[in-house]
């Protein structure tokens, strides 16, 4: 995977990342980017915590970094499952609205 500059466009941003995400399906994208909002907003609220309980000294560059990493990764990761077993986001739309 090729690594991200300071000073990137976002033109060469979208570009780079088109062509990390070429050739998984759409619907696998859809899948796992429906995942990452739960899974940041936990991260973030848990450091949030331990900063409030002084057990974490506040910094969000280390946070920050590893998210993008994980996040990155979990889009880029290739896909293991058959594509049809992977469509869960109508079901899921439908229950996140409640």
């Amino acid at each position: 995977m090729g690594k991200l500059g300071e000073g990137l466009s976002d033109e060469m941003a979208r570009a780079w990342l088109r062509a990390e995400l070429a050739g998984i399906p759409q619907v696998v994208l859809r899948s796992r980017a429906m995942i990452l909002g739960p899974m940041v907003l936990g991260i973030c609220a848990q450091y949030e915590c331990m900063v409030n309980d002084d057990a974490q000294q506040g910094n969000w560059e280390s946070p920050g970094n590893c998210l993008v990493d994980s996040i990155v990764g979990m889009l880029a990761a290739p896909s293991t499952a058959p594509v049809d077993s992977m469509d869960f986001n109508e079901g899921w739309a439908r229950t996140v609205g409640r």
